[in-house]
């Protein structure tokens, strides 16, 4: 279904736009982030221009990627906020 397609690829493409303007460019980091995010956007629109899935899972791979790294982030955190009221 190419309408259901093109609605998929635009919510993803919104939702990566969206994690590129709210980046905070204080970080060093976040230099590395928005070239991932821009290559994964790039995939998006080359996968959605040439028909082809392997660039949709390219630009998966890149945002499961962040997605498990921020769940760490956020255990890691929760278990030493614990610690620090466990502590008090």
């Amino acid at each position: 279904n190419i309408e259901e397609k093109n609605k998929s690829i635009q919510k993803a493409q919104a939702i990566i736009s969206e994690l590129m303007l709210t980046l905070d460019k204080s970080f060093p980091v976040a230099e590395n982030m928005l070239v991932l995010y821009e290559f994964a956007n790039s995939r998006l629109i080359d996968g959605n221009i040439k028909n082809d899935s392997a660039l949709f899972d390219e630009a998966a791979t890149i945002i499961t990627e962040f997605r498990d790294t921020w769940k760490q982030v956020i255990q890691i955190n929760r278990q030493k906020q614990s610690r620090v009221i466990s502590l008090a």
